[in-house]
């Protein structure tokens, strides 16, 4: 039968939210560490073990724990989002970033795409389906490299999937779905195999500046509605990451309760809604976090 752990104490809360925080940059306030404890007591059930000790031992020390972390990671991490959100920094990307960098690299054809956080897959294949819309006959010309990364695996696996309530399909008109969709079961679409062919989906802590670097250099990063989760510090680590792996001429979207001003080296677009910040010269951004 399924244990049943006893409630966290305060201070095994206060263990797991500096857990969290040093291995994520995920910061829970007080008012949401209730949310924390009963997510990670929930977790504890599901590995049928009610010493919080042992638990702690399986996240940080066990042979699998890596994938163990990962796990909770899925469950407490947020994966609201949809196909097409937030239009209007969107049209920002089509309109007037994609086509300049298009421009800019007429001769080697190649352009790179990171959708930081992506969940469950839609903010990446939105993007893919703009590049292909902007490419049109060109696109099979170009080296087009999209990547969706993400903490939590379970959200990793639903995006290479490719299927999705028509709630995520919303935004979505109905010529784009029925091009780019085909419904296999009732209120389940299936996303065209030729566009999730263009993204690959990979494992990555955004606290891991060393995992970040590794990944080469970007034209384009996403990362909607991440930084609201992390403190000051964490914020100013992950954006100096950022900025490092950005193109000179590259483009950063962050959510729209989200700013890189006065945390790293970017200057605002001059684009209403746009939400974008191009990165200033890179001398001063060097700043890595500690991974815990």
């Amino acid at each position: 039968m399924p244990c049943t752990p006893p409630p966290l104490t305060d201070e095994q809360t206060q263990t797991m939210r500096e857990l969290v925080y040093g291995r994520t940059g995920i910061w829970y306030a007080d008012s949401k560490c209730c949310l924390l404890a009963a997510r990670v007591r929930a977790h504890m059930a599901d590995l049928n073990t009610v010493e919080f000790e042992r638990y702690l031992h399986r996240l940080t020390s066990a042979v699998d724990a890596d994938g163990v972390f990962r796990d909770l990671c899925s469950r407490i991490t947020i994966n609201e989002t949809s196909f097409f959100r937030n239009a209007r920094q969107l049209e920002v990307f089509e309109y007037r970033v994609l086509p300049a960098m298009l421009d800019a690299r007429h001769r080697t054809r190649r352009l790179r795409v990171w959708s930081a956080a992506c969940s469950t897959g839609e903010e990446a294949y939105t993007l893919a389906l703009i590049v292909r819309r902007v490419l049109g006959a060109r696109f099979s010309e170009w080296d087009v490299d999209i990547l969706g990364t993400d903490l939590s695996e379970a959200a990793l696996e639903a995006a290479r999937a490719g299927l999705y309530t028509q709630y995520a399909l919303r935004s979505l008109d109905q010529a784009a779905r029925a091009q780019f969709f085909s419904e296999e079961q009732p209120n389940r679409f299936r996303l065209d195999a030729s566009v999730r062919r263009m993204v690959r989906f990979d494992h990555q802590n955004l606290a891991d500046a060393a995992g970040i670097d590794r990944r080469g250099r970007w034209d384009v990063v996403f990362s909607r509605n991440v930084l609201i989760y992390f403190d000051d510090a964490a914020r100013r680590r992950c954006l100096a990451s950022f900025r490092r792996v950005l193109a000179p001429d590259g483009a950063l979207f962050l959510g729209h309760s989200e700013t890189a001003s006065g945390h790293a080296d970017f200057t605002a677009f001059p684009e209403p809604g746009g939400f974008a910040w191009s990165p200033s010269p890179i001398s001063h951004c060097t700043e890595r976090p500690h991974v815990a």
